[in-house]
């Protein structure tokens, strides 16, 4: 190995690692992130590996179990914390990493497999999902990894492979559903639209026995959710999966509200999801346009079956979602391996390539995303006014009481919340906090707004304010039997 290949390798390392440390210094974050890695506290606190609870008594039909059970063994190893929930998401990261460069080492070389590692990890979307508790980049690697099995199967005749191109639609399918085979049947079948000869591509795939696998892997939970909770078939296949597309204010969503945006949205999400480099291939794309016989150059690549496949793979997440009602940005991860994968094959296509020319540029656009994201980071990790957190709320709640005392909280947006408390807060109503005052024995503690303590005149002699940031104030409160056995 080169010199200069083990620099850039230890520049990736960095990066990594640079990940691992945000993971671990930033709280989580209320809603999203914190609702999932409470659905997963739950099930490895319940040993329920069939159905993903919102809450103890409230199932959730909104996605497939991977994501949680690979969050839930986590959190088993390392406790309830913010590290343990996001840790597999960051495996899944280094798993996508490692198929980029298997698929540029078999269709170029190690140097240029080395910059797809790097520029896939820099990208804006990719950093920030390597760390974060969603269920995204356990459907990019399923996704990575049928589309790179498709490839190697194409281009090296290794049958083994097609076994794995089946594999990721499982993963696909067990972490965000039947979209896996949209967007893998869509953008081969699109693929596949451009020449007849590669029709043959068919014929090198196992695919009954291939089918059998995926269902095998797949089919068996499907059918114990079910049965388990009847209805979810229905509302996850139907609801998640059609009316969400088709229906931009949706309003049959259980678990949030409808994500509504104007058609072609994605597009503007791409160019935010992609940075830096989404802009340096469209500056390029655009520079080669006014170049002589643009349309004939580029007709001269689409042709060649490899990159024709990573153009349609880069783009067919976005156009699918054109179409949609309710998106996210998170929606363009599974397009961004295939753009790293052209663009490293782009700046080292030369004899002396882009990455000699401009090596101090294109390394200053690898380290942009990860030094920013990790300074803001380590600023923003320990106020807790910064983020919507309550993890030192709960820290300030078992300082004062050792979690013997119950602790109660006013909203419907604070999972992190029940996270860090390990399921010992709970939710509870205004019109229900003079029962729990009159009935209570003893003391316990409540988080609400200053709102709702200024109209509870009830609390006014028995209140004692103990923390307080922009969305809650913690009060521990001594309840009106407790007053009445001091006074007798």
């Amino acid at each position: 190995m080169t010199k200069t290949s083990k620099q850039l390798l230890y520049i990736l390392a960095a990066i990594l690692l640079a990940r691992l440390f945000s993971m671990y210094i930033l709280p989580l974050t209320d809603t999203t992130e914190a609702r999932y890695a409470e659905m997963a506290r739950i099930m490895a606190e319940t040993n329920d590996w069939i159905t993903p609870y919102v809450n103890y008594n409230v199932p959730f039909w909104g996605k497939p179990p991977l994501s949680f059970w690979l969050q839930a063994i986590s959190i088993d190893m390392f406790g309830v914390n913010e590290f343990a929930a996001r840790f597999p998401s960051w495996l899944m990261h280094l798993a996508v990493v490692g198929l980029i460069f298997k698929l540029l080492l078999t269709v170029a070389n190690k140097y240029t497999a080395i910059w797809g590692m790097l520029i896939y990890t820099s990208i804006a979307l990719v950093y920030t999902l390597s760390g974060t508790v969603l269920t995204d980049p356990f459907l990019t690697l399923g996704s990575t990894l049928s589309f790179v099995s498709f490839i190697i199967v194409l281009k090296e005749k290794e049958r083994y492979w097609g076994y794995l191109f089946f594999v990721g639609l499982s993963i696909g399918l067990l972490s965000k559903g039947p979209l896996i085979l949209v967007l893998t049947g869509g953008t081969i079948g699109l693929w596949l639209l451009f020449s007849t000869k590669r029709w043959r591509v068919f014929k090198l795939y196992p695919w009954v026995s291939g089918i059998i696998l995926m269902l095998v892997l797949t089919l068996p939970w499907y059918i114990m959710a079910e049965l388990k909770t009847p209805g979810f078939l229905n509302y996850y296949i139907i609801g998640e999966h059609f009316y969400r597309f088709i229906d931009p204010g949706w309003t049959g969503d259980k678990y949030g509200i409808a994500h509504k945006r104007d058609h072609g949205t994605i597009w503007i999400y791409w160019i935010a999801a992609s940075l830096p480099w989404g802009l340096i291939a469209l500056s390029t794309l655009l520079k080669k346009m006014f170049m002589p016989k643009p349309f004939k150059k580029l007709g001269e690549e689409l042709t060649k079956e490899d990159i024709s496949f990573y153009v349609i793979w880069a783009i067919f997440p976005m156009l699918f979602f054109t179409f949609a009602g309710n998106i996210l940005w998170t929606y363009v991860l599974p397009a961004l391996p295939a753009l790293a994968i052209l663009l490293a094959l782009y700046i080292n296509r030369e004899e002396k390539p882009l990455t000699q020319k401009y090596r101090a540029l294109l390394i200053s656009t690898v380290l942009f995303v990860p030094l920013i994201a990790t300074i803001g980071v380590t600023y923003v990790s320990k106020d807790d006014n910064a983020l919507p957190t309550e993890k030192f709320l709960i820290k300030e709640y078992f300082n004062v009481s050792n979690g013997k005392n119950p602790i109660y909280y006013i909203s419907n947006k604070s999972l992190s919340m029940r996270f860090y408390s390990k399921g010992k807060a709970e939710e509870i109503k205004v019109d229900k906090l003079k029962d729990l005052f009159i009935n209570n024995n003893g003391s316990f503690y409540l988080a609400c707004s200053d709102n709702v303590l200024s109209t509870t005149d009830m609390f006014n002699n028995t209140k004692e304010e103990l923390y307080k940031n922009k969305r809650f104030t913690l009060v521990k409160i001594t309840s009106k039997n407790n007053l009445d056995n001091k006074g007798e």
